[in-house]
């Protein structure tokens, strides 16, 4: 009986610095375009996860990161058209910065995209 007090004790002090860095949401912007970022642990809890969503006036776009801070995306307009950004993302968490560059197709129209965002992180304690 001991014993097992003692191991869900051990337990639950091992697991609680894990749970209180398991996630990192950023709001990031340049006065022109905004980024909402929330890095967490994967569904499967092997890896790590990226969700973007970057918005642009009543445009938003999302797509993710993939065990990685950086690299290809494209992030998809919501609800799905044909809007898109298709480019790089390089997220520097310790600068708090994201660089984008890219395609940005908006209604027909393609705009290069070459940015950094600035970033305030926020806390989900409402």
């Amino acid at each position: 009986m001991i014993k097992s007090i003692v191991l869900a004790i051990m337990l639950t002090l091992w697991s609680l610095p894990a749970y209180a860095a398991d996630s990192l949401w950023l709001l990031c912007d340049n006065s022109h375009l905004a980024m909402n970022l929330l890095e967490h642990r994967s569904a499967d809890g092997r890896g790590r996860v990226t969700s973007l969503n970057l918005l642009l006036g009543s445009n938003t776009f999302a797509g993710r990161l993939n065990n990685t801070n950086s690299g290809k995306v494209l992030l998809v307009s919501t609800p799905k058209g044909k809007n898109n950004f298709n480019g790089n993302v390089a997220v520097d968490y310790s600068k708090k910065v994201i660089v984008l560059k890219g395609l940005l197709n908006l209604n027909g129209s393609r705009f290069k995209v070459n940015t950094q965002l600035e970033c305030k992180e926020m806390s989900s304690n409402l």
